[in-house]
């Protein structure tokens, strides 16, 4: 598969991202107007015939073009038919013992498909861990077509890392945008996990799996099948990320969650609760889950969807299941610090303890962008170690205990390495409120 290290120059600049707003119409007119630009110029060009390229080359195309996704059909949502290792829950390992009691390494990196030089440098970062598996949470920029799903994970030279023994996607909302077609039959085939014998990938056969330890459950779920509406609309008020009944079924019947004591790490694409402004909870899944596991177990939950970092200690929704949520949207869209404004009222809510407000770089005058980042996940029987990165070094970690009998996660110790007062604590919190 490729390696990050000769990736060719990037296609983007993450310039072009800044302003991006969730529409779907407009994600596919910023998607074809960053495409490649295969025009002949048979004749100097005039005023008249500028108008002429723009309204051929750029707003015809376009409308084709998001004809065909905004007014399909969705992707048929795939399931797991067979039993065995096909049905989607994974025995882990290290690269270096086939026992699962040993050390075993996962990346995590959300939003990251942007094919921009710091998309590249966070996966130079992640590859330098050597992570056994590798997880993107979602969203392949702008529309997660077929030309973008090859720029950032097929073609060769192409960034994406795929871990030692495997390697997995969930589906975001902007996969949807182009009815995750690309998503199911271009990407999927190219993940899963690695066959020793053939050393190729076997295939991600559905958008939900389970990675287990003896101690531990790492959970995707697929909050972006039920992103989108038709026509033009991004219907989060209408779907709010809810599960596909199929997940709820494979999770009660194939994993049997309930009966389960192992430690669970849940991951999605979008957030379980958020302090920001302009932004929203997506509560139903955590409630589809609480139906399951009940609303009073414990459960790390990671998730993307927002461009930024962001920490939360104990939350649960009024029906949900109660979560330590973590917000790692910052793997390649530029984060925009203006607009990075808490909403006071639902930071009580949702119990934000910390988030990153460091600048980056300076951008047209006052305007900053902060960092990029990823998390590793170190599983060493019932301990879990979760470091936060951001392109540069290492800003937190996080460690946690499960236990067996009780079927609940302790969190035993929380280390801050950044000093900066803009990797701020929000109010009156402290650090350690993230893991208590």
């Amino acid at each position: 598969m490729a390696d990050p290290e000769i990736q060719s120059s990037p296609r983007r600049n993450q310039n072009i991202y800044r302003g991006l707003s969730r529409s779907v119409i407009v994600n596919h007119y910023r998607s074809d107007v960053a495409g490649p630009k295969e025009r002949k110029l048979l004749e100097p060009a005039k005023p008249l015939l500028k108008l002429k390229d723009f309204l051929t080359e750029k707003v015809f195309k376009w409308f084709i073009h998001s004809l065909a996704h905004l007014f399909g059909r969705k992707h048929p949502f795939r399931v797991y038919q067979t039993v065995g290792s096909s049905n989607g829950i994974y025995r882990m390992h290290s690269h270096e013992m086939e026992s699962m009691d040993a050390n075993i390494t996962v990346a995590l990196v959300a939003d990251w498909a942007t094919d921009t030089a710091e998309s590249v440098q966070v996966s130079n970062k992640i590859k330098s861990h050597n992570p056994d598996y590798t997880i993107h949470l979602g969203d392949t920029y702008y529309v997660g077509d077929e030309t973008e799903v090859n720029d950032n994970y097929l073609n060769p030279g192409c960034p994406w890392h795929r871990g030692t023994c495997g390697s997995f996607a969930l589906m975001g909302n902007h996969e949807m945008y182009s009815m995750g077609i690309a998503y199911y039959d271009k990407l999927l085939p190219s993940l899963g996990i690695l066959e020793p014998t053939s050393g190729k990938y076997d295939g991600q056969k559905a958008s939900f799996f389970c990675l287990q330890t003896r101690h531990w459950l790492i959970i995707g779920l697929d909050t972006g099948y039920n992103s989108v509406g038709f026509p033009f609309v991004w219907n989060s008020f209408v779907f709010n990320g809810k599960l596909e009944p199929e997940i709820i079924h494979w999770l009660k019947n194939s994993l049997k969650l309930a009966d389960d004591k192992r430690g669970i790490i849940f991951l999605s694409h979008h957030q379980y609760c958020t302090a920001f402004e302009k932004e929203t909870n997506y509560e139903i899944p955590g409630e589809q889950l609480a139906e399951i596991i009940g609303g009073e177990r414990r459960a790390i939950w990671i998730w993307g969807h927002e461009h930024r970092f962001a920490v939360y200690g104990r939350h649960r929704s009024e029906k949900g299941i109660t979560a330590f949520g973590r917000c790692i949207g910052n793997g390649g869209m530029p984060i925009e610090l203006e607009k990075m404004k808490i909403d006071y009222s639902m930071a009580v809510s949702s119990n934000l303890v910390s988030y990153d407000c460091r600048k980056r770089e300076i951008i047209d005058r006052d305007d900053a962008v902060g960092w990029n980042g990823y998390a590793v996940m170190n599983l060493n029987k019932e301990m879990l170690t979760i470091e936060y990165y951001d392109s540069n070094k290492k800003l937190l970690e996080e460690s946690w205990i499960a236990d067996l009998n009780t079927g609940t996660i302790k969190g035993s110790s929380v280390k801050l390495f950044e000093t900066s007062s803009d990797f701020r604590i929000h109010d009156s919190k402290s650090i350690e409120d993230m893991i208590s």
